[in-house]
C-alpha cells in the first residue's frame, strides 16, 4: 500500500510540477501534452484543454487520502476550467474522464459519509461548482445526439456541436458507454433530457442486435444505423457496454438507490438488468473458448471466429464476473489473463493463442488498468490472499519497467527483454484515475483484512460502484450487486415453472415421484418412429485417444502414440420429444463425440464439473476450426434416474455450454424392435431458452458397460499450471433408419460395424493433425 502511494505521489506530482493545466503528462518530455496541438490524430480526441488529468485524478486523491491535494485540486478546477473552446472532442472519452470525474468529486465532497470537507481548508466554501461545470459539459456534449436514429456521433465541437463533414462511424462501446453518467447527471440536476438521450442510444443499440445470437456488432453508421464492422467481442468497441448495462441499473434503477425513479425504472423495457442477463447469455454461448473470449461474427458466432487473439482491454471482464457474483468464472478468466502478466511482465495490446506471442504492432503496454481491477474485486468478493500476490506482481512490473523521471511511461515493446526497454513519451490519465488507485485499494483492503478501503469504511458500509474509467460512485449496502443467480435459467430455481398449468403440474409431480421411487424417468415406448419420436439403429466404434489442451500455460505438445481401446458394438438410440429435434433422414450422431461424464451422474441438480465441461467444449470447438472442420462434438453422458428426462437435459443445458446429452439407460431393452423414446413431461416449455438448442438421446447399457472397459472414470479438462495430456473417450457413430419391417436388423448393422471400422482407423491421428496444425509453434 505504502509503495503504491509512493508511485501515485510520483506520478502525479510529475504532473502538477511539469504538465498543469495541460491536459496529460509528456513524462519523457517532462512537459504537458497540449489540447491545440494535436500530434497523434485519433488519440488526441482527449484533449479538451481542462486539465484532463487533474479531474481525472480527483477520486483517487480522496481515496489514497491525500486530502490537502485533492482540495488544492478542486480550487484549481473551479478557478481554471471551462469548456467554451473551439475543439472537437471525443464524446466517449469526455464523458468517462471529464464528466464522471467531475460527477465523482461532487459526491465524495458532499456526502457526509466520506468526512471531506473535515480535511478541507478553512476558507474552503463548495456550492455545488464541480456540478455546474459537468452540467456546463453535458449541454455542450448533447449535439453529438442529433443523429436521426439516436445513436451519438462519435465526435462533437464543444462550441459548435456536430460539425458538417463529421464521421457518422461509431462503435458499440462509445455510443452505448453514456447512461451512467448522463443518468446520474439528470438525476442530480432535474434535468432529464441528459438520461433520456443515453438510454435512447443504449436501446438503439440493443434494437440493432443479431436476432438469432444476440451479438451486437462493433462499428456501426450513426445515421442509417447499419453495421459496418459486423465481428462482435469483450474487448475493444464493445467492452463497456456490458459494463453499463449492469451499472446503470444498479445506479438509476435499483429501488435500494438514492438515485432511483420508479417511473423511469417502469418505463425502461427490456430492463437493463434483463438486457444484461441476455448479453452476458450471448457472450457465454458465442464467445467463450474456455477462459477466454474470441472475436466473432455477430451472425454467425462461434462458428466463425475472426482470429485467436485476445486483448489487455478484455481483463476487465472477470472483475464484471465477479461485481455480480459469479466467482467461479471470474476466477478462471482472470487466472487465464494473468497468465499472459505473468508471461511477458505486463499486458501487450495483444496476444495471439494460436502462436503464444503478441503481434509485433500490438506489444505496447500503455499502463492500463484492467488486469489491476479484476484482481481488486476478486481480492474484495473473495479475500483470496492470492489475488494480493498477483496484484503484487503488478505493481512491481509496473514500478521496475515504467518509472522514469517525470512520472511512469508507456512500454513500447513488453515482449522486450528488461535490458532492452524502450519507453513512448505517453502517461495516459487512467493511470491515475484507475490502474494506482485499484492497486492502492487491494492493498489497503489487505493491509486491513477488510472488504472496503478505508475512505468506504470509515462512516459505515457502503458500496463503491465503479465506472469505466474507475470513477467512485457511492450506494448504499442494501443495492445487491450479488445478480449471478438470476443470470441462468436454473430448473429448480425457475420461477416460470409455477406458469405450468395446474393439471399438467399435478401429474409431472405424480410422474416424478413415481420415477424417484422407482429409479425411473418419463419415457415412452414407440413402434419405430412415431408419435414425434423416432430413432435410428446406431453401431459404434469407441476408442480412448490423446487430446491436447490449448489454455496458455499448459505446453502444447504432440505426443507419437495413442492407447486405443478397439471394438465395436451394436447400439439403438432413442430420442426426445424435447429439446433440438433430430429431423428424419439425416445422422443422429453421424460425428465424433468427446464423451465427458456429468458430475453428479444423475444430473439432477447443478453439476459439480460445469466448468469442466465448458472447457471441453472450448476445446473442441478449437480443434473443428481446424484443416478438417467440424467433425467433433461434445456430448454430456447422463445416467437414467432421479429426474425426468427433460429435468437432466435442462441442467446440462443451463449449467453448461454443451449441446448434446446422452442419457445411459440402465435396463436392456427387451424387444430391439421397441425403441424407447424420452417423452415431454409437461415442463420443457419452463425450463429455459437453451432447452430448445439441446438434443439429447437415450443410449443402451451397452454404453455404459463400454465405459466400465475404459477405466476412465473421472472424465473431465484438468486444471492449474502443468503440462498435461488427457485422454478422453472418443466415439463415432454412423446412423440407420430403424424400420419395424426390417427382417434382418442384425445384417444392417453389421454393415455399419464394418463402415466404421473403415472410417475410425485414422481417427487418433486425425485429431493430432489437427492439434498440430492449430496449436504449435
Amino acid at each position: 500500500r505504502d509503495q503504491v502511494r509512493g508511485m501515485f505521489l510520483h506520478a502525479f506530482g510529475a504532473y502538477r510540477d511539469h504538465a498543469w493545466p495541460w491536459d496529460e503528462l509528456r513524462p519523457l518530455s517532462c512537459d504537458g501534452r497540449r489540447w491545440d496541438r494535436r500530434e497523434r490524430g485519433d488519440i488526441d480526441d482527449v484533449l479538451a484543454g481542462c486539465s484532463l488529468t487533474l479531474i481525472d485524478s480527483l477520486d483517487s486523491l480522496a481515496v489514497l487520502g491525500l486530502w490537502e491535494d485533492f482540495f488544492d485540486a478542486v480550487h484549481r478546477i473551479v478557478e481554471n476550467v471551462h469548456f467554451d473552446r473551439d475543439v472537437t472532442v471525443s464524446l466517449f472519452e469526455t464523458n468517462i474522464r471529464v464528466l464522471g470525474g467531475l460527477l465523482s468529486a461532487h459526491l465524495l465532497i458532499t456526502d457526509p459519509s466520506t468526512g471531506a470537507l473535515e480535511h478541507a481548508p478553512p476558507a474552503f466554501a463548495y456550492d455545488d461548482q464541480l456540478l455546474d461545470l459537468a452540467l456546463e459539459l453535458a449541454y455542450r456534449l448533447l449535439p453529438a445526439f442529433s443523429s436521426p436514429t439516436g445513436i451519438p456521433y462519435h465526435r462533437v465541437n464543444l462550441r459548435r456541436g456536430v460539425e458538417p463533414g463529421e464521421t457518422a462511424q461509431t462503435c458499440t462501446a462509445a455510443a452505448g458507454t453514456l447512461l451512467l453518467e448522463f443518468g446520474l447527471l439528470s438525476r442530480l440536476s432535474g434535468e432529464r433530457r441528459f438520461e433520456r438521450a443515453a438510454r435512447k442510444a443504449m436501446m438503439a443499440l440493443w434494437k440493432r442486435r443479431d436476432r438469432a445470437t444476440g451479438l451486437l456488432g462493433n462499428t456501426l453508421h450513426v445515421e442509417s444505423g447499419a453495421w459496418l464492422g459486423h465481428f462482435s467481442g469483450t474487448g475493444a468497441g464493445v467492452d463497456s457496454f456490458f459494463e453499463y448495462l449492469i451499472k446503470a441499473h444498479l445506479l438509476l434503477d435499483d429501488p435500494a438507490s438514492p438515485y432511483y425513479s420508479a417511473p423511469l425504472a417502469a418505463a425502461q423495457s427490456p430492463s437493463l438488468l434483463d438486457m444484461f442477463k441476455t448479453a452476458v447469455g450471448s457472450v457465454d454461448e458465442h464467445l467463450a473458448f474456455g477462459p477466454w473470449h474470441l472475436d466473432v461474427h455477430m451472425r454467425h458466432g462461434r462458428e466463425k471466429p475472426r482470429n485467436f487473439m485476445v486483448s489487455a482491454l478484455q481483463a476487465f471482464w472477470p472483475g464484471l464476473l465477479a461485481t455480480v457474483g459469479d466467482l467461479e468464472n471470474a476466477r478462471a478468466s482472470h487466472l487465464a489473463y494473468f497468465g499472459v502478466w505473468k508471461h511477458f511482465g505486463g499486458f501487450p495490446e495483444q496476444f495471439d493463442l494460436g502462436s503464444r506471442t503478441a503481434p509485433s504492432h500490438a506489444r505496447h503496454y500503455f499502463l492500463r488498468p484492467e488486469l489491476a481491477e479484476s484482481t481488486m474485486v476478486l481480492f474484495q468478493r473473495t479475500r483470496d490472499p492470492w489475488f494480493l500476490e498477483a496484484g503484487e506482481q503488478i505493481m512491481n512490473d509496473i514500478e521496475t519497467k515504467c518509472r522514469v523521471k517525470c512520472g511512469y511511461a508507456t512500454v513500447a515493446d513488453i515482449t522486450a527483454s528488461p535490458n532492452r526497454i524502450r519507453h513512448e513519451d505517453r502517461m495516459d490519465s487512467f493511470f491515475l484515475a484507475e490502474t494506482l488507485k485499484y492497486l492502492y485499494m487491494l492493498f489497503d483492503m489487505g493491509a486491513r483484512n477488510s472488504t472496503m478501503p478505508t475512505l468506504l469504511a470509515a462512516r459505515g458500509a457502503k458500496h463503491a460502484l465503479f465506472s469505466t474509467e474507475g470513477h467512485l460512485f457511492l450506494l448504499p449496502e442494501a443495492v445487491a450487486l450479488d445478480t449471478r443467480q438470476d443470470l441462468r435459467y436454473l430448473p429448480e430455481l425457475n420461477p416460470a415453472a409455477a406458469a405450468v398449468p395446474a393439471a399438467a403440474a399435478a401429474a409431472a409431480a405424480a410422474a416424478a415421484t413415481a420415477d424417484a421411487e422407482s429409479g425411473a424417468s418419463s419415457s415412452s415406448v414407440v413402434s419405430g418412429p412415431q408419435n414425434g419420436t423416432h430413432s435410428r439403429k446406431v453401431s459404434a466404434r469407441m476408442s480412448v485417444e490423446p487430446v491436447l489442451t490449448p489454455f496458455l500455460d499448459v505446453p502444447v505438445y504432440v505426443p507419437n502414440y495413442a492407447n486405443q481401446y478397439s471394438g465395436s458394438v451394436d447400439m439403438v438410440f432413442g430420442t426426445a420429444q424435447f429439446g433440438r429435434q433430430l429431423p428424419r433422414g439425416t445422422a443422429l450422431l453421424d460425428t465424433r463425440f468427446l464423451l465427458v461424464r456429468a458430475d453428479p451422474p444423475q444430473a439432477c441438480t447443478a453439476l459439480r464439473n460445469s466448468a469442466a465441461i465448458d472447457e471441453a467444449v472450448s476445446l473442441v470447438q478449437q480443434l473443428r476450426m481446424g484443416q478438417t472442420g467440424g467433425s467433433l462434438q461434445v456430448a454430456v453422458v447422463v445416467q437414467r434416474g432421479g429426474c425426468s428426462f427433460v429435468h437432466k437435459t435442462a441442467i446440462v443445458a443451463n449449467y453448461t455450454s454443451a449441446l448434446n446429452v446422452v442419457v445411459v439407460n440402465h435396463r436392456a431393452v427387451e424387444n430391439k424392435h421397441k425403441i424407447v423414446g424420452m417423452a415431454d413431461d409437461g415442463t420443457a416449455a419452463h425450463m429455459g431458452p437453451r432447452l430448445a438448442r439441446v438434443a439429447a438421446v437415450l443410449a443402451p447399457v451397452e454404453l455404459d458397460q463400454l465405459f466400465a472397459k475404459t477405466s476412465l472414470n473421472g472424465l473431465g479438462m484438468p486444471d492449474g499450471n502443468t503440462a498435461h495430456l488427457s485422454h478422453y473417450l472418443v466415439v463415432q457413430l454412423g446412423r440407420a433408419e430403424v424400420d419395424e419391417k426390417a427382417d434382418d436388423v442384425q445384417s444392417l448393422a453389421e454393415h455399419f460395424q464394418r463402415e466404421v471400422r473403415r472410417d475410425v482407423d485414422s481417427l487418433a491421428g486425425m485429431l493430432l493433425q489437427m492439434v498440430s496444425a492449430i496449436f504449435m509453434p
